[in-house]
């Protein structure tokens, strides 16, 4: 075996992605497609949460899917607008005496909310029905694709089904639907990047099956303190009670439990929400960091394997740490110096050999969308992306508490969310990669296969 076979073997040993050749050169198209969706749905959600800090989700009220992309162009239809805005309770009880000069600019945030949720539908569409018309999406891919179009124009009938709670008597969206509205756009954006993951080859790592359980009980505690965020953000519960970690001097402050019966404290109760939120946060910290200790033989394993994965694939490398003992002491590892030497300056080496070469090389960058393999299959190894994950949930805990002292800023308020995104991001990528090798879902698996197959 020469040299370059052996760096073939070696890539294909390494290769983060199992079964590469057998991943179409035009999915990367696609994935590239979705990866833009995804961020566009990113943009979407923190647009989302400026409107709602700014209290400007009110103040378009009517729905116009196809007649409302234009804002008002003139003074008279400006003037008809805020006409219309007074009709209703938030101006009637809460901005009354507002001026047109601040109507527009509550107007523009819900405006440009709307027209990205339009573009993020044109956005997925298009290019959706370009790719099936020239047949670059592959037939397993479809339903899949089609089922994110369905739920991405329920998300619009969602946005304008919150909207309407609140153009009654009491002048706020309901939190309920505020909560379901940002958990469907989370759910969407989860299913794109599993989705994302499965098109591109990726294949389950396999960890042990405790810390796979422990990384299904993080992601379900995520899921339930996002939900939580989202009806305490909906009820401004985080403009009361702002200290910590006491509320006022109590750990549960009486308000938590004025409702009766009591379990409609859980649902409509800010007080109880607020104190739910504020200690599962806590409870999800350490979890995840109980998750990346569990994870942390991985991470030393994975870069002794992509350092190992190097100097096979550097023949200077495999010469430079002790050339006395390699070279001079091993007869086989002089050789193998020399035949490296031989065929880097051979021209007819070089030239019966540069194709095997170059296609091994371009097997392996066309899976991972890189150069360096071994250096992708660490930032996508369950022990970084779990370190990752903890240092995200760190930075979350401390954004909350910070924006729950300072009543709410909005850049803060921003911000907050915005890390909630990235820590769901993580945790569907460790999900995936955490998966036992050949039971990935979607992977390999028509819509029926995928769908009914018993869980791992």
């Amino acid at each position: 075996m020469n040299i370059f076979q052996t760096q073939q073997a070696v890539i294909e040993t390494e290769d983060p992605v199992q079964g590469s050749s057998q991943v179409p050169r035009h999915n990367g198209k696609v994935i590239l497609w979705l990866a833009l969706v995804s961020l566009c749905i990113c943009l979407m959600v923190v647009v989302g949460g400026a409107t709602r800090l700014t209290q400007s989700g009110l103040s378009m009220v009517d729905w116009r899917p196809v007649t409302g992309v234009l804002p008002p162009l003139n003074q008279a239809q400006w003037q008809a607008a805020f006409d219309a805005y007074k009709q209703y309770p938030e101006y009637q009880k809460i901005n009354r005496g507002m001026d047109l000069d601040a109507f527009k600019r509550i107007f523009y945030w819900e405006y440009a909310h709307r027209l990205l949720g339009r573009l993020l539908g044109l956005l997925f569409l298009l290019p959706f029905v370009y790719f099936l018309m020239r047949g670059q999406i592959e037939r397993r891919w479809q339903p899949w694709l089609w089922g994110a179009f369905v739920i991405g124009g329920m998300q619009g009938l969602m946005g304008w089904y919150m909207v309407q709670s609140g153009l009654v008597e009491v002048p706020r969206v309901s939190h309920l639907r505020l909560a379901a509205h940002l958990m469907l756009a989370l759910g969407i954006l989860a299913y794109l990047i599993w989705l994302m993951l499965a098109m591109n080859g990726k294949t389950g790592q396999g960890v042990a099956a405790g810390q796979r359980r422990l990384a299904w009980f993080t992601a379900g505690l995520l899921v339930v303190q996002l939900l939580l965020g989202a009806m305490t953000a909906g009820l401004k519960a985080g403009q009361g009670f702002n200290t910590w970690p006491l509320m006022h001097g109590q750990w549960l402050a009486d308000a938590a439990l004025m409702m009766e019966p009591v379990w409609r404290n859980l649902l409509d109760n800010g007080v109880m929400l607020q104190f739910l939120h504020r200690w599962l946060g806590l409870a999800l910290l350490l979890a995840a960091v109980w998750l990346a200790w569990r994870q942390r033989p991985g991470l030393q394993l994975q870069g002794r394997s992509e350092m190992a994965v190097q100097m096979s694939n550097d023949p200077a490398a495999q010469t430079s740490n002790d050339p006395a003992t390699q070279t001079s002491n091993d007869p086989a590892a002089q050789t193998r110096c020399e035949l490296a030497t031989q065929t880097g300056n051979d021209p007819a080496m070089q030239t019966g050999n540069d194709q095997a070469s170059q296609t091994s090389h371009d097997q392996a960058t066309q899976a991972s969308g890189t150069d360096n393999p071994g250096r992708l299959k660490l930032l996508l190894s369950p022990a970084f992306l779990s370190l990752l994950f903890l240092g995200l949930t760190v930075m979350q805990f401390l954004l909350g508490i910070a924006t729950l002292l300072l009543h709410v800023p909005i850049l803060l308020g921003i911000l907050h969310q915005a890390v909630a995104m990235l820590m769901l991001i993580t945790m569907t990528c460790l999900l995936y990669v955490s998966q036992q090798p050949g039971h990935d879902e979607i992977q390999g698996q028509g819509w029926h296969q995928a769908m009914t197959r018993p869980a791992p």
